[in-house]
């Protein structure tokens, strides 16, 4: 998770305001001279700006209120052009919402800025690529096996480290793995119990389920796999022989192959997976599954934790829950409901 402080420590720019904001994650780097870009970005960017439009205390003022209230994670102003120093209603306004601001230089240009931030965020977005297609391969294997849905549900407990449950649309219980402690079973009950009653009501919608273990205080854990940049690098289009083998129970030769795409103005990988299964002189059967997986960032999994009325506990590199650093292969995130 990139944060506002790590981006100011490898720079040679100056805090003026917001210490107390400076481990706010950064969901992206943006530079505009807008009086207000915010119908334009989506809360976490750091923001660069000269100052083209703040000719006054009142709207330095009320530019800073802005860009607090729609969560944007700090400002820099670079100085040199329109203002020779940051302003000091910049400041005063800044320091009152414990809002970060910095002053960039006129030596220093936003692209020292942009490249360093963008590096490392490309980073965590290629590590949780390379986490998401481990995840589907292991998946893969276990149902051209034909091992079952035990087997299934066993995996997915074990990817996202904790229970997994598979109902019917009548409420009963199918499949359930676990995984380092039980589930309760007056847990599962109730699980059960409302789905039944939801499909009673002919609700289809999503739900957050009522159980005092899954509701309001109780703790729910994410775990993402982060793609690095040679991760990434090698999803050029290519398609790729992943493997050829025997399908248990019929004999049949399984061919796997798979091309990737990666797309970084939209952050979106397209995963092309084609198996063909025949036997020797027969015409083969294929099937062609194709994906879209939009990559997300630490600080957007932030963001959708709290958009689903989570509180944010933890976010962590590992299993052990220690920092996240660049590099890190998975981010952790432990939230509460609200």
């Amino acid at each position: 998770m990139l944060t506002v402080r790590e981006i100011l420590a490898d720079a040679e720019v100056g805090l003026l305001a917001g210490e107390a904001g400076l481990d706010v994650p950064v969901r992206w780097v943006h530079i505009s001279e807008l009086l207000d870009p915010t119908p334009w970005l989506s809360g976490g960017e750091l923001l660069l700006t000269t100052g083209l439009a703040l000719d006054g205390p009142d709207r330095q003022r009320q530019y800073i209120a802005t860009l607090a209230d729609h969560g944007l994670a700090g400002l820099g102003l670079g100085t040199g052009f329109t203002h020779d120093t940051v302003p000091q209603a910049l400041i005063e306004a800044a320091a009152e919402r414990d809002f970060p601001l910095f002053e960039v230089p006129y030596e220093v240009p936003f692209i020292a800025l942009t490249e360093q931030a963008f590096t490392r965020l490309v980073n965590e977005q290629y590590a949780l690529l390379q986490r998401s297609i481990a995840a589907q391969e292991r998946l893969q294997r276990i149902v051209l096996g034909e091992r079952g849905l035990e087997a299934i549900v066993g995996a997915l407990a074990n990817l996202i480290g904790g229970a997994a449950l598979v109902f019917d649309g009548r409420g009963e219980l199918h499949a359930q793995r676990t995984f380092r402690r039980e589930l309760p079973a007056q847990v599962v009950s109730a699980l059960g119990d409302e789905l039944r009653e939801r499909a009673r009501r002919g609700d289809g919608r999503g739900f957050a389920p009522a159980h005092p273990d899954l509701a309001p205080g109780a703790l729910a854990v994410v775990d993402c796999w982060l793609p690095d940049a040679e991760d990434l690098a090698r999803y050029d289009g290519r398609v790729v022989l992943e493997w050829v083998r025997e399908e248990p129970g019929t004999g049949r030769t399984v061919t796997k192959t798979g091309s990737a795409t990666w797309d970084p103005t939209t952050s979106t990988v397209r995963l092309t997976t084609v198996f063909e299964a025949g036997d020797p002189g027969e015409p083969a059967v294929r099937w062609v599954r194709v994906d879209n997986l939009r990559l997300v960032s630490p600080d957007e999994l932030v963001s959708m934790a709290e958009a689903a009325g989570l509180r944010v506990e933890a976010l962590a590199g590992d299993y052990d829950l220690g920092p996240l650093e660049l590099g890190a292969e998975r981010v952790v995130l432990l939230a509460r409901r609200s």
